[in-house]
């Protein structure tokens, strides 16, 4: 990024304007003070696949339409490590590559929640500690299915309201072994095609207990080393069933609390026996729709 773009992304939207004006979007209720993010809004959000310009790595399939994304990712995921400048936490031993990502961190892991700043939704109990998920949030829950912009995929019928998760079931589902980007754990093994079970691995299998970051529910002795499963136990546990933002099947009346529940579903009630990656058994003809499911089986079945 240059000391110009930096300027105008951090500085000059911060600054009154004399006329106030406002930029707004000619295809969505999207306004901004500054044109900047009008532009980005709409290449983002407006621009038709065809017509966008993509940076894309040399070095593996990854592709995204900002060059500063571009260049992130190569420093995290092709530079020789021995190369990597780490940001290093003062208070454990987590370390990232992106200073970011230790900003985060420090604000998830320990800093007191009860003094964060949360972006609160106005439409339900949701709230983020970061503003991007909150709009995230927004334009995933509270839009009207009928303005719903879809993401299809090109390979089956699956389709989904943000781009992110589109390529997440790509990389899952479609993309041939020699050519996926796996994460890979420095401390085993392990290896994951989605950088957040990365995460988690890594968190279970080799964090010190003294360094995990227990989230306790505030109504109960519960606890849990995952936000997200925190939320779920408070959606079950805690929450007046009226209340509950349900994910619902748009084929049938099947809901469910958390979205990865409702994909299971789709995958198994819903999907063309075509459009399934199988998870096959190197050691006999057992196969299943999701890949922990194979795991299962080779435990309980070849495991000596």
């Amino acid at each position: 990024m240059t000391l110009k773009q930096h300027v105008v992304r951090k500085h000059v939207v911060c600054a009154p304007l004399k006329d106030e004006t406002v930029f707004k979007c000619s295809h969505c209720p999207f306004e901004t003070k500054n044109k900047y993010y009008l532009t980005q809004h709409t290449r983002l959000k407006h621009a038709t696949f065809e017509n966008v310009r993509w940076f894309k790595c040399e070095q593996c399939l990854y592709q995204t339409q900002n060059k500063s994304l571009l260049n992130k990712h190569f420093r995290a995921k092709h530079v020789a490590v021995k190369h990597v400048r780490w940001f290093k936490c003062e208070q454990c031993s987590y370390e990232a590559k992106q200073k970011a990502y230790l900003k985060f961190h420090i604000l998830a892991k320990h800093t007191d929640l009860t003094k964060v700043k949360w972006y609160e939704c106005k439409l339900c109990p949701y709230r983020s500690l970061q503003k991007v998920y909150l709009k995230r949030h927004n334009s995933i829950k509270h839009v009207d299915f009928k303005d719903i912009k879809w993401h299809e995929c090109k390979h089956c019928s699956y389709r989904a309201k943000t781009r992110g998760n589109l390529k997440q079931h790509v990389s899952l589902q479609h993309v041939k072994s020699e050519d996926i980007h796996w994460f890979r754990c420095q401390q085993c093994p392990y290896k994951s095609k989605i950088k957040s079970y990365l995460g988690t691995h890594v968190m279970h299998k080799h964090t010190a207990p003294e360094d995990v970051r227990w989230f306790k529910c505030e109504h109960c002795v519960y606890m849990s080393q995952q936000m997200s499963n925190l939320k779920t136990h408070v959606l079950r546990k805690h929450t007046d069933f009226d209340e509950i933002e349900w994910f619902r099947c748009e084929q049938c009346p099947y809901k469910a609390i958390r979205k990865c529940s409702l994909e299971r579903h789709k995958l198994a009630k819903h999907t063309d026996p075509e459009g399934i990656e199988w998870f096959q058994c190197g050691l006999c003809s057992y196969k299943a729709k999701e890949k922990h499911h194979l795991q299962r089986h080779q435990r309980a079945k070849h495991s000596e």
